[in-house]
């Protein structure tokens, strides 16, 4: 197969803009004009001049962490409940511990509604409404034991649910935890 100058220059070209988004912007012209006068008889340099490095720019977005006086936080340096970046909601997988640290007694469907509870409480402090959220990874222990968390899940949720995924899991963080949740929300984008 014969590879015709314009298209050894295009190659030239991809392989030195890999190069670049690699190395950093400060590095591109450098990386081109070495390269141009090292392969110029294959038309790089026309390639140089019709290229221009596709560098992302930088992000406007800022990341916000949003607590509840309501959700206890986690100790420092571990995670966060939540964070809320350009509209968008990110909360942490939540657990039926109360106030206290303490997990609460009862079956999955007492554990799940202190869950929603919870996720409430952490998208009302974004601004949003339990109908911003979107999706739902539900983990539980017992899996025979979904109609229960469930149950909980239609007394806070009406019209669109979110989308869910329900796994279970051999073991969650302590012996007495039945179920965890976490959630993403697109605060001001359901139902008020």
């Amino acid at each position: 197969m014969f590879i015709g100058a314009e298209d050894a220059a295009t190659i030239a070209a991809i392989a030195i803009e890999r190069r670049c988004l690699r190395s950093g912007r400060q590095h591109c012209f450098a990386l081109l004009a070495g390269a141009a006068k090292s392969v110029h008889a294959f038309g790089l340099a026309t390639a140089q001049r019709n290229w221009a490095p596709s560098m992302p720019s930088p992000s406007t977005s800022r990341i916000t962490r949003v607590i509840s006086p309501n959700v206890p936080e986690p100790e420092p340096r571990t995670w966060s409940n939540c964070l809320l970046v350009d509209g968008i909601a990110y909360i942490a997988g939540m657990v039926a511990r109360g106030k206290d640290g303490k997990v609460i007694d009862g079956d999955e469907y007492d554990q799940a509604k202190l869950i929603f509870a919870k996720l409430r409480h952490l998208v009302e402090a974004a601004g949003g409404v339990m109908a911003d959220i979107v999706k739902l990874t539900i983990f539980v222990t017992d899996i025979t034991q979904r109609e229960r968390v469930w149950r909980a899940r239609a007394e806070v949720f009406t019209d669109d649910f979110p989308v869910s995924t329900l796994v279970q899991v051999a073991a969650l963080a302590q012996p007495a935890i039945k179920v965890e949740i976490d959630a993403i929300a697109h605060i001001g984008a359901g139902k008020r």
